[in-house]
């Protein structure tokens, strides 16, 4: 218990950048237990560069948080400047320098490695990127915050069931297995557990098979009408 109660002091004293000896200290406190000194001298001696040290810390947790924050290439969309990386709850994220006069922030995962799709937002024709959340892979408008459109992820083919003009997205269970359905839906009903592609099963002309995988075969896909299975696509 004396041990951490000295590292915990020892701690707190270095942040506000006082140095102090603390073998000495736990000496003197041996000898408060064995009697030797009394605890109030010791208590006296130790508080004046104890409150100085916490006078201090303020101080310091500016320079740290300063430290943290990191400047990047990334221009702000409404004044210009460079954002700089901040850190937040959730997190880092991107965010203008000049706030609180200009609060235009944005998440960081937008700065770099964000996977651009080959779809514009509907609401302000901006690209959409892929997005990861509680409920599986999503698209979202590049501009968040400033625009929230989100919409499920298209994997790229066209629904296969006949007059419709929907597209096959990714979606995920209330169990969380991720299937996939048309973006139709509820007027289009097609889904399918298993990710389809839009190759025809040269067997029975069905419009598209699907992807499969096992231990003993590996990978290969499979016609969901007739059954049949391809090695390759």
């Amino acid at each position: 218990m004396k041990s951490r109660f000295i590292a915990l002091i020892l701690l707190v004293i270095t942040l506000g950048g006082i140095q102090i000896a603390g073998a000495q200290m736990e000496q003197e406190l041996d000898k408060v237990e064995g009697g030797d000194f009394k605890w109030q001298a010791v208590v006296g001696d130790f508080y004046a560069p104890f409150k100085e040290a916490l006078d201090h810390i303020d101080e310091k947790k500016d320079g740290v948080r300063a430290s943290l924050q990191e400047e990047v290439d990334v221009q702000c969309d409404k004044c210009g400047r460079n954002l700089i990386k901040k850190w937040g709850r959730n997190g880092q994220f991107l965010a203008c320098p000049a706030y609180p006069d200009c609060r235009f922030s944005r998440p960081l995962e937008d700065e770099a490695g964000a996977i651009h799709l080959d779809a514009k937002c509907p609401k302000c024709d901006a690209n959409l990127i892929l997005k990861t959340g509680r409920y599986g892979r999503f698209a979202a408008c590049e501009r968040y915050p400033d625009c929230k459109h989100t919409e499920s992820y298209a994997i790229g083919i066209d629904c296969p069931r006949e007059k419709c003009a929907g597209k096959v997205v990714e979606k995920v269970s209330k169990r969380g297995k991720v299937f996939y359905g048309c973006s139709k839906y509820p007027d289009c009903d097609w889904a399918s557990w298993d990710k389809p592609v839009s190759v025809e099963c040269p067997t029975c002309k069905n419009p598209y098979l699907v992807q499969k995988s096992t231990k003993s075969r590996g990978e290969f896909v499979k016609c969901p009408e007739c059954k049949e299975e391809f090695a390759e696509v």
